[in-house]
């Protein structure tokens, strides 16, 4: 059977997921951060301004209110993503504790026969999946739109042995996804590292021009 063309809308949303899947996540939690923050704000903004008659100036209590309603979406929605993911670590930590601690008490292990022990183990569980699944967050979200991309680009093209690259377009998927983030954070940290520098020469241009 030849190879025909694929087809575009699933090829280019497997493509974006590939590549870009990471990126596309957080600048969607931001964007969402940014535009519930700013009916919120607006409205409250409108708000003050009816309830203590400054129609006058009201465009700009409602400006401020959406700016200020902007960076708080921003803030609690990036703080929601750490919750979500932390919520979905303790449940399978508290649920994969329940398995243990059920496994040692058919083992009769006399420390585990008490029901708090069993409470105290899978809570230990619950809380060290959590914090393992928060801080693994970034790469969760990398593996799954990698694995969404691969399963678009294989469904745009009708051919059976397509299936085959299945594996080489995943694994290429995460190293590419993984490879941005990294160069992303090394970035971030020699900027950081520049801004310490001037700041330090700041000071030290400071302090000679104290002393003369």
């Amino acid at each position: 059977m030849p190879l025909s063309l694929p087809q575009p809308l699933p090829l280019i949303i497997g493509l974006a997921l590939c590549c870009f899947g990471w990126t596309l996540y957080w600048a969607g939690v931001k964007l969402s951060g940014v535009v519930i923050g700013l009916l919120f704000g607006a409205s409250g903004g409108l708000g003050l301004a009816l309830i203590f008659s400054v129609e006058q100036y009201a465009v700009w209590v409602i400006l401020g209110g959406a700016i200020i309603g902007m960076l708080l979406g921003i803030f609690l929605f990036k703080r929601l993503h750490v919750i979500f993911f932390f919520f979905i670590g303790a449940c399978l930590g508290v649920l994969g504790g329940g398995f243990l601690t059920r496994y040692l008490v058919q083992q009769h292990v006399a420390t585990f026969e008490s029901l708090g022990a069993r409470v105290l183990l899978q809570a230990a569980c619950g809380l060290l999946t959590a914090i393992i699944v928060a801080r693994l967050s970034r790469y969760a979200i990398i593996t799954i739109t990698a694995l969404v991309g691969t399963l678009f680009i294989l469904s745009s093209w009708d051919y059976y042995h397509i299936q085959l690259l299945f594996l080489p377009i995943f694994l290429t998927s995460l190293g590419l996804q993984t490879g941005i983030l990294k160069f992303g954070r090394i970035e971030k940290s020699l900027e950081e590292a520049e801004g310490k520098k001037e700041e330090e020469t700041t000071r030290h241009q400071r302090k000679r021009k104290t002393r003369k």
